[in-house]
């Protein structure tokens, strides 16, 4: 972030640059005579040229323009950056809901696989049952080793990120917003989105470069003083010019002209890909919600493990049963984590412009 705002820096200071009239030219010459007789000639002159005034207007309005864009590419620079962030985190939260429960299934199938074993060697528990305990408690300790890589992954990321200083993160939770009307949220993210803002900049510094290349259409004028001393006699006074560009500043109106539309063109055309991902996004939000909501009443509606844990003990189900069912369990509060996990991370995409 430090890098991209010295960026900004740099670029506004660019735009800054040569809004002023060019440097004044001074010349000097001095010319001896052949002979002593005709004595030394001595010449010297001081000369300004200057544009047409409206040309230093054009050109601070465009650079204040073209700065006020660099603010907003910053700014977009540092939105994504900070939703970068988020998402790293969001991905975080969920690795860790992911470790806390397998963490629990993984000790509750070692009890399960342990006292299988002691039941095998009393002769009540098959070589078959003891095998469905231990491939279930390796298929889970290997998802929760890899688990756990990631986890360390994502620190590593997010100390990155936040530029080796990352905070101690003792809570891991989704941020809850709320989620606005589609036409309400389309005006804030036109109010407030910084590449949309940043493209509408660029349709003002186009149409300022346009009435700038006009100006550079007038008369140049040239003011000075120049002086000629020679024995005995000396010429001093004002000079004055002017240069009329006939010829260096033909097709430059056109040209500014033309990519002024295609400014126009092109904030138009991102206004309308906004709100064509808005739709889309707002729909996939919307879905991913409800997906939640059913996922969560459907958790709550099957066999929780404890009561799998105690049929098992009171011989009402049989191993295979219980690690069918134990399966079919961890897979659908995979997939509501799963569910979760997008929910969140499509609700951040969209609600960006606030960071």
């Amino acid at each position: 972030m430090k890098a991209g705002r010295k960026l900004k820096e740099a670029k506004q200071w660019e735009y800054r640059t040569g809004l002023t009239p060019s440097d004044p030219e001074v010349e000097f010459g001095f010319m001896p005579g052949n002979t002593d007789a005709l004595g030394n000639k001595k010449v010297f002159s001081a000369t300004q040229s200057l544009d047409f005034p409206s040309v230093y207007h054009y050109r601070n309005k465009l650079a204040d323009n073209q700065s006020e864009k660099a603010e907003l590419d910053y700014r977009d620079f540092r939105q994504q950056l900070l939703l970068e962030t988020q998402l790293t985190y969001y991905e975080l939260v969920y690795q860790r809901k992911r470790d806390r429960y397998l963490t629990d299934r993984v000790q509750n199938t070692v009890k399960l696989h342990e006292s299988l074993n002691r039941k095998m060697e009393r002769g009540e528990a098959t070589i078959l049952e003891v095998n469905k305990a231990r491939i279930q408690r390796i298929e889970l300790e290997n998802q929760l080793t890899l688990i756990k890589a990631n986890e360390r992954q994502l620190v590593a990321k997010l100390t990155w990120l936040c530029g080796d200083s990352l905070p101690a993160l003792n809570q891991f939770s989704y941020r809850e917003e709320i989620l606005p009307g589609k036409d309400s949220l389309f005006c804030d993210i036109i109010r407030l989105r910084p590449d949309l803002l940043s493209a509408k900049a660029g349709k003002s510094i186009a149409e300022e470069a346009r009435k700038l290349a006009g100006a550079k259409g007038l008369p140049k004028l040239m003011v000075g003083y120049e002086s000629e001393t020679v024995p005995g006699e000396k010429y001093g006074g004002p000079k004055v010019g002017i240069s009329i560009p006939l010829w260096s500043n033909r097709n430059n109106v056109k040209r500014a002209k033309a990519q002024q539309e295609w400014a126009a063109a092109q904030y138009t055309g991102q206004l309308k890909q906004a709100w064509f991902e808005l739709e889309r996004a707002y729909s996939q939000v919307k879905s991913l919600r409800k997906s939640v909501e059913n996922y969560r009443t459907g958790l709550e509606e099957m066999s929780s493990v404890q009561l799998l844990n105690k049929s098992l003990q009171l011989g009402q189900i049989s191993i295979i049963n219980y690690v069918t069912e134990m399966n079919y369990y961890i897979g659908a509060y995979e997939n509501f984590l799963s569910a979760e996990h997008d929910y969140y991370r499509a609700l951040a995409v969209l609600m960006r412009y606030q960071l």
